[in-house]
């Protein structure tokens, strides 16, 4: 199913709002913690059943560091991420997708590979990730890894990703943030199958443009990948945003992923 991200429509951060319009065009709506509002959830879970809605998780970003050299910051993002997995049950949601953790901002990211801080900050990881699964597994709910861009990042590497689903995890397979890794055809030749997918284009500098504004092939993503879930995180008018769909809906129907 092709759905879409709620942050979708440029210059709206109202989620009610949102979800009333894209709910039109799209059955399947990936909502944004970083954006939830706790008063406004129970009209959204109301809304998403008036209008047949299905919703997806993406759990917070901005501001957490599930590999951080600091225990309390670590323990801190733990417990955001623990918080998205209730927001998961209460709309029925089968997962939450987050970021992987990244390194000391603060210090030269070659110069933490070249001491072995890269390795260490993955050990931080992989254990905060192991208790994020078991709680989820505990709830009923898949917690999916979302391949990174930044250097800085972890999971931006397609052999960091292989690792950090051997906790049980599921892997969400971000085409833009794969294009400006220089990493595509690592990512799709070498990771395992992904849960979902968050597609959007990008020219190198940017992602998150609309599908046909950059230079990603996406018949080859598309097949690479599969046709799992496809969540659309382009950022433009309505119109953007309808002709990415339609345009994924060619390329699925004419070239499938076979």
């Amino acid at each position: 199913m092709i759905g879409v991200t709620v942050n979708a429509l440029s210059g709206s951060n109202e989620t009610l709002k949102s979800i009333r319009v894209l709910g039109r065009d799209f059955k399947l709506i990936e909502l944004d913690v970083n954006f939830l509002k706790e008063r406004e959830l129970p009209e959204i879970k109301k809304v998403g059943q008036e209008m047949g809605l299905r919703f997806r998780i993406h759990g917070p970003y901005g501001g957490y560091n599930l590999a951080s050299h600091d225990e309390r910051i670590r323990m801190m993002s733990i417990e955001k991420v623990l918080e998205s997995i209730e927001v998961a049950r209460f709309f029925d949601s089968e997962s939450v997708n987050i970021h992987p953790g990244y390194l000391m901002l603060n210090i030269d990211p070659l110069f933490q590979e070249a001491v072995g801080g890269r390795g260490l900050s993955m050990m931080r990881m992989m254990d905060s990730l192991g208790l994020i699964v078991d709680r989820g597994k505990d709830a009923g709910i898949m917690i999916t890894v979302e391949n990174m861009a930044e250097t800085v990042s972890l999971g931006s590497r397609p052999e960091e990703i292989t690792e950090m689903v051997k906790t049980g995890c599921g892997f969400c397979f971000d085409s833009g943030h794969a294009h400006l890794t220089g990493l595509m055809d690592e990512f799709i030749e070498k990771m395992p199958e992904p849960h979902y997918l968050h597609i959007c284009d990008s020219n190198g500098r940017r992602d998150h443009l609309p599908i046909g504004k950059g230079w990603i092939d996406f018949r080859k993503v598309l097949k690479g990948m599969g046709s799992k879930d496809i969540i659309l995180e382009v950022i433009g008018s309505r119109e953007d945003v309808l002709e990415s769909r339609d345009r994924v809906k060619e390329i699925l129907e004419r070239w499938g992923n076979t």
